[in-house]
């Protein structure tokens, strides 16, 4: 009994599990106030958040799809003509551009190999060349 009445008393310092020593009453009831305001602060934050989350997932389910099937799509009942013409046309203009690049490469090949023809082809080139002709502009400051 005394053991438990100097445990009662705070003459001694030893853990009393739930029981508080007449001592620590006046800051355990202070710790207490504030953890259970911390509590009931956290607890409304929470209720607050909760109905907003609610709110939102109302409005949303209110506003529906961004994209809506105005009509349906209806396959076609024969293929279209139009499309193999133009897969055809394709392959023809390849063709042609092809054979007309071909045969400028090899006209090229032919006129840089003869020498009379290499010169001419040479001050053909420097007239046509736009780059020199600017840095040799004869209005240039």
């Amino acid at each position: 009994m005394r053991t438990q009445l100097a445990r009662l008393g705070g003459s001694e310092n030893i853990d009393a599990g739930l029981m508080v020593p007449k001592g620590q009453v006046p800051e355990a009831g202070l710790e207490y106030v504030r953890k259970l305001r911390d509590v009931k602060y956290y607890e409304t934050i929470f209720d607050i958040l909760a109905r907003q989350f609610e709110i939102a997932k109302l409005d949303e389910a209110k506003q529906g799809a961004l994209v809506q099937v105005v009509d349906a799509a209806v396959p076609a009942d024969r293929r279209s003509f139009l499309a193999g013409m133009i897969v055809i046309a394709a392959t023809a203009a390849g063709f042609f551009v092809g054979m007309i690049l071909a045969i400028a490469h090899a006209l090229y090949a032919n006129m840089t190999r003869k020498s009379e023809h290499a010169v001419k082809f040479m001050q053909l080139r420097e007239a046509l060349s736009i780059r020199r002709r600017e840095s040799q502009a004869p209005f240039s400051h």
